[in-house]
């Protein structure tokens, strides 16, 4: 059977016709002859008949692609109608390729003339990747721009094989051989021929014959195979220059848990970059943020779980009853942005703080706790009628510290670890595993209780009871909601619709004696849920990870720095302007050799 070689990938990028010229001519027959010589180098010889229209200007160059820009000028000649042309140079409309002034020899209007090239490329022939002990070669003829060439042309091509060749060992590439035979030095030779074809575009053609009659092929590996191939490619440069640009970003967000937005800007610049000029460079980077993706994933997956120091337990001690919901939430490892939310929903639920503004998001101390120290709060809490856990003193200081800055901005880090160390502290001797389960339990138990109250005074009390532990199932939001209600708690000092989104239009209800309106579906802006997923939101961004030991921040590293002094010069540098006063184009082509030798010519055209 037959083998294929992979396809070779063709890129013509065809210049725009001279503002000055109006080249159209037929090209009634085309005739390319290759000879390949036992150095891997070929020899070259085209005979193109031009018939000039009436209305189209003479023909007075002629651009010949070339294989690659490994051609040597000084094995080139050209004639016209049996004439010397050129001198023939380095084309100024296509590249790689070479333009012949046909001079005295120019092609009139209403002319035909038979314009001949012989050159001799070298490094043709390449090792075959599908065949061991094979060698390769295959080529495309030059073809003209498609608004250059009137009518069909007769197209064909001959190859000449080396020496020692046997019939049988002849294998075709993608298009079968029209023609054979043997020459009378008994060299084989193969044929094709297109007998009604538009030349304007590429013919590629390929033959596979035994290495050993070669002196030298150039060799070819598979890795070497799939670069030029890609090179090629602008179609899969572009589709995977997208899904690196992706993976870039997806890697360096993740990363930095969305800070650094120059630096991602400037990488991103740097990959659109390296997918343009450097193709290599561009596999390398992909494959790299391929692996680099899950590693990353995993990384940040267990970060979640190593703020928990080891905990001296014993296996078969026994529950450890009596936790609150956030030291309960550590024990479970919930991200410590829900156990700091937990814990401010504890301090406002006890009137221990308050919410002194909604937008940006600041709390003060309650006035009867201000100013005191530990002891003086527990004290007052226990007037109070409630209980004030040592943990939350640490909280109450920051936020009392921090008076006038909004809660994104406040350091709760010091508080968080000190409630890590106390919950590690308290399970010692007590069984882990069973403590676990006993408080996921107790969150289950909550969330169904109150989502399966379907009185709504029975629910707000469920809810004002139990609010954290039901923030800390998986679906608390339902919980939170039914038809026509949303909880409005009364520790929650946020007035309707000033947060989340902005509430549906809703109908009138009456006004109940206590002069508060009833809640209805126009309360959804000032829902719990919607206000606890505010609060955690900025409680996740008043996180400092690198101050709380594998503590899970938006990312491994934070780079908002970075934006802040790009900031500041973007800044200044305003501030310091506000006060401070073929002719007509060129064409290229790209030819990619899938393991085997690629003589390609780029489109060239009479001019």
């Amino acid at each position: 059977m037959v083998r294929f070689l992979l396809p070779l990938l063709l890129v013509a990028l065809l210049a725009p016709t001279r503002a000055m010229a109006a080249y159209l001519f037929e090209v009634p027959q085309v005739v390319m002859e290759v000879e390949i010589l036992p150095d891997a180098s070929a020899r070259i010889e085209y005979a193109i008949t031009f018939r000039n229209t009436p209305a189209g200007d003479p023909i007075d160059i002629v651009d010949v692609g070339m294989p690659d820009a490994g051609y040597d000028l000084s094995t080139m000649e050209a004639t016209i109608d049996g004439a010397a042309a050129g001198p023939i140079r380095p084309s100024t409309y296509l590249s790689p390729g070479v333009e012949v002034p046909l001079s005295q020899g120019a092609v009139r209007p209403g002319e035909t003339g038979v314009f001949r090239l012989v050159f001799v490329h070298p490094d043709l022939v390449f090792s075959d990747t599908t065949r061991t002990g094979f060698a390769s070669f295959q080529i495309t003829p030059t073809w003209f721009k498609d608004a250059f060439v009137v009518g069909p042309t007769d197209l064909r091509i001959a190859v000449t094989l080396p020496g020692g060749v046997a019939d049988d060992e002849i294998l075709y590439q993608d298009a079968p051989f029209q023609a054979r035979a043997v020459r009378d030095d008994g060299r084989q030779v193969v044929g094709w021929q297109y007998a009604a074809t538009r030349f304007t575009h590429a013919h590629r053609v390929g033959v596979s014959f035994p290495a050993r009659t070669m002196e030298r092929v150039v060799q070819v590996t598979r890795l070497e195979l799939l670069l030029r191939a890609f090179e090629a490619s602008m179609g899969a440069r572009l589709l995977l220059g997208a899904a690196l640009m992706g993976l870039w970003s997806w890697l360096f967000l993740r990363f930095s848990g969305a800070t650094g937005w120059v630096l991602w800007l400037l990488g991103c610049g740097g990959v659109a970059v390296l997918c343009v000029l450097c193709p290599p460079g561009h596999l390398v980077a992909l494959g790299v943020a391929v692996v680099l993706v899950p590693i990353q994933e995993w990384r940040l997956r267990a970060r979640k779980k190593s703020y928990l120091p080891p905990i001296l337990e014993i296996e078969g001690g026994g529950v450890q009853r009596g936790l609150t919901a956030p030291e309960a939430a550590v024990i479970l490892e919930e991200p410590l942005a829900k156990v700091l939310s937990l814990v401010l929903v504890g301090l406002l639920k006890k009137g221990l703080a308050l919410v002194a503004e909604r937008n940006p998001l600041f709390l003060a101390v309650a006035e009867p706790y201000r100013g005191l120290r530990s002891k003086g709060r527990r004290e007052a809490a226990a007037g109070a009628g409630f209980v004030m856990h040592d943990y939350e003193n640490g909280f109450l200081d920051i936020i009392e510290g921090g008076s006038g800055l909004p809660l994104d901005t406040l350091d709760f880090s010091p508080a968080l670890a000190h409630l890590v160390e106390r919950t590690v502290d308290r399970m010692k001797g007590f069984d882990l595993s069973d403590t676990r389960d006993h408080y996921r339990s107790i969150v289950e138990r909550a969330w169904e209780a109150v989502s399966a109250l379907g009185d709504v005074q029975l629910r707000e009390r469920a809810l004002e009871t139990h609010a954290e532990w039901v923030l800390l199932s998986s679906e608390p939001d339902t919980a939170f909601t039914a038809p026509g209600w949303r909880w409005q708690p009364r520790w929650m000092p946020v007035p309707v619709g000033q947060v989340g989104s902005p509430p549906p239009a809703a109908p009138a209800t009456p006004v109940p004696s206590s002069g508060r309106p009833a809640p209805t579906v126009g309360d959804v802006a000032a829902s719990f849920a919607g206000w606890a997923e505010h609060l955690a939101g900025q409680a996740a961004t008043a996180l400092l990870p690198v101050q709380v030991t594998g503590a899970p921040g938006g990312g491994l590293v934070d780079l908002g720095a970075v934006d802040r002094v790009s900031g500041d010069i973007v800044e200044a540098l305003a501030e310091s302007r506000s006060g401070g006063g073929s002719s007509g184009g060129s064409s290229s082509c790209a030819c990619a050799c899938a393991g085997c030798a690629c003589a390609c010519a780029c489109a060239g055209g009479g001019r």
